[in-house]
């Protein structure tokens, strides 16, 4: 897809746009011409979420245009697909929906379009550029893994892996590298986002995440990545354990801080854990030890 300067006199009198995040409903305007139909396109589907909820819309072509208008809360990740008159879907074109308009324009597939306008796409084009390297590798790899009969997966399996995990490491440099570059960049909150989804890593993160641009920090996705962050803090190495109360097995309650002082393992089990149960005698043992010199055992 090639980004085209964004024509202003497409839009006058339609929508006016602003920053690529706003506090309120964003209005979203697509407008599209495929001028060389000859596979038959008929209509083009929308679809994306908006929050948990998936949202989609089919729309039947106007001659060779087609527009698209509605709200979104925030830029969000949308699928636009050509279908022909029996219902295939033969292009589709990933694009962010936000307040800024596009307008699209192909002469066969929708894949090969041009578009005009909206910074929030030109930013993931640009993103998408910057992690490359990583991803050609990637697709690379799979491609292969896709043409491979059993035995050739089997011979294949170790170098797979190995390439593999080379280019993962690679994306995630490259990301860091856009974060670091990119503050201004909705894409770069998106990257520390997918950087974190699972563990966070408080010492990487925070800093990153503080010299984002402030609209972006106070983003719902930019609230809600700064809680995981605060939240993953509070029990990073050195860090003061948050005090808990629950009760015992008598229904007296028990708080870690009535343990300041000691040196307290937190242990959190589960009577249907297996590696837990087997771990017990080696935790009493250890109690049993060290008890005299202020250890003792919290188990959750």
């Amino acid at each position: 897809m090639q980004i085209k300067p964004i024509k202003q006199k497409l839009f006058i009198g339609l929508l006016v746009t602003t920053s690529v995040l706003s506090a309120s409903a964003q209005q979203i305007l697509i407008q599209g011409e495929i001028t060389n139909k000859n596979k038959g396109i008929t209509s083009i589907a929308l679809s994306y979420r908006d929050g948990r909820m998936p949202v989609k819309d089919t729309i039947k072509m106007d001659g060779n245009n087609f527009m698209f208008t509605g709200t979104v809360a925030q830029p969000v990740k949308a699928q636009l697909s050509a279908i022909d008159a029996k219902g295939q879907q033969n292009s589709h074109l990933e694009i962010y929906l936000s307040e800024d308009p596009i307008t699209l324009k192909a002469s066969k597939d929708l894949n090969k379009a041009d578009f005009y306008g909206s910074v929030v796409n030109q930013q993931y084009q640009h993103y998408l550029a910057s992690l490359k390297e990583a991803t050609d590798e990637i697709n690379k790899v799979n491609s292969k893994w896709q043409t491979l009969n059993e035995k050739e997966k089997e011979e294949f399996w170790y170098e797979r892996r190995e390439r593999l995990l080379r280019a993962e490491n690679l994306q995630k440099e490259l990301m860091l590298s856009y974060i670091k570059e990119h503050p201004e960049s909705y894409f770069s909150l998106i990257a520390l986002q997918n950087l974190n989804r699972q563990n966070v890593d408080v010492k990487t993160a925070s800093p990153l995440f503080d010299n984002l641009a402030q609209n972006l920090q106070s983003s719902d996705l930019g609230k809600v990545l700064k809680e995981r962050i605060d939240r993953a803090a509070k029990t990073e190495i050195g860090a003061m354990a948050p005090d808990f109360t629950q009760e015992d097995p008598d229904g007296n309650l028990i708080s870690l801080s009535d343990f300041k002082g000691q040196y307290v393992m937190i242990d959190f089990w589960a009577s249907w854990c297996g590696p837990c149960r087997q771990e017990n005698p080696n935790l009493k043992k250890a109690y049993e030890k060290f008890k005299d010199r202020g250890f003792t055992v919290l188990g959750v």
